[in-house]
């Protein structure tokens, strides 16, 4: 299992994910924490992409869709379906957790009435591809995926109360990267299934282009730096979209 920290607002998008692969039905197999589970997604007007649940399936999924050109809705639900009924011959044994698997994206999109950019996250399980849709977050949302070894309840965390999460709208980028770490931080603390490692995707829009960003480290060692320096000092710019 993995944790995955979502934040979207119409100039900034965040995906974080933990770097834990727990191997086994019961995590007999043991756990390795050196995996990157974030993948940049390298078409035109697309962010990034993560996963939570099965890494047989999000690994496979995340490669497809880094290479493949998507342009419709429907192209990613039948890739989501064509990998996840491959995954089921493949491994079996894992179908119960390979149902509770879902991916996330980050992507360009247009406001409601079609008159300006705006950054999205896209969400994709079983559930919502039967359905032949995908749930978008709504601006201004911290969504998270818990470890499956959480068991408390996420609006008793202080990095989900809902005053702080809404003070984010007003924040710069530096202030939303903190609370994420300090999100991923609160859930991983007590977590067996998750890492202090982490890997963040960023996009960040304003009205000439769209820039893709990516923080990694150990959550503690990045809330010291981000604590003493601008999250610009240690984030790497993977590309840039400039628009005519």
């Amino acid at each position: 299992m993995t944790i995955n920290i979502h934040y979207v607002r119409n100039d900034i998008s965040v995906i974080l994910s933990d770097r834990r692969f727990t191997y086994g039905l019961e995590g007999e197999g043991g756990h390795s924490d050196d995996n990157i589970k974030l993948s940049n997604l390298k078409t035109m007007g697309w962010g990034w992409t993560t996963g939570a649940g099965l890494y047989n399936f999000i690994i496979p999924f995340q490669q497809k869709f880094s290479k493949a050109n998507i342009t419709k809705q429907s192209e990613l639900i039948d890739l989501f379906n064509d990998v996840m009924n491959q995954t089921m011959i493949e491994y079996p044994q894992y179908k119960e957790r390979m149902m509770t698997s879902s991916v996330s994206f980050s992507f360009l999109g247009l406001n409601s009435e079609g008159t300006a950019h705006q950054c999205q996250i896209g969400l994709l399980d079983k559930t919502t591809a039967d359905k032949g849709s995908i749930n978008l977050l709504p601006p201004g949302c911290l969504h998270p995926i818990p470890p499956s070894d959480f068991t408390g309840d996420l609006s008793d965390l202080d990095t989900f109360n809902q005053q702080r999460v809404k003070k984010l709208e007003q924040e710069n980028l530096h202030a939303v990267i903190i609370h994420c770490l300090e999100a991923f931080e609160e859930l991983s603390r007590d977590s067996m299934k998750a890492s202090e490692e982490c890997d963040i995707g960023i996009c960040k829009l304003s009205d000439k282009e769209m820039v893709k960003l990516k923080l990694s480290g150990n959550v503690y060692d990045l809330l010291n730096k981000l604590n003493e320096g601008t999250v610009e000092d240690y984030m790497e710019e993977i590309e840039k979209l400039v628009f005519p």
